[in-house]
């Protein structure tokens, strides 16, 4: 099982997660999300902050993965492999690291359900 943390107020995020839900056929995925009031973010050895700066996923094992890395770990985890392969190519893999990690930079909070990307 992998779990996924996840920001609901974000709109972008939650659609994502609804699209990697209908894909994950093996039910592999579990989706927390960072805003509800039972979620405890003090096990994790973090802050909710930083949930929200940069996507983290957890696999069974404990180790938290985070950013692009997470990412391909969810497409691993739900059978999209070949994508995963595609971004590790070498030039692909610095690429769509600096692309996850310029958007996640420019994402800012999430409010009234409109998510607006700050211009650097």
């Amino acid at each position: 099982m992998l779990t996924i943390y996840f920001d609901a107020t974000c709109p972008l995020c939650r659609r994502e997660i609804a699209l990697l839900k209908k894909l994950d056929h093996r039910q592999r995925l579990a989706c927390i999300d960072i805003n509800a009031a039972a979620f405890n973010v003090a096990p994790l050895g973090t802050t909710v902050a930083r949930l929200k700066a940069t996507l983290h996923v957890q696999p069974a094992n404990g180790a938290m993965i985070i950013g692009a890395d997470a990412v391909r770990t969810i497409y691993r985890t739900i059978g999209l492999g070949w994508l995963v392969f595609i971004s590790e190519l070498p030039g692909l893999r610095q690429l769509f690291n600096a692309g996850y990690a310029r958007f996640a930079n420019r994402r800012s909070d999430c409010t009234a359900g409109v998510c607006n990307l700050r211009r650097e």
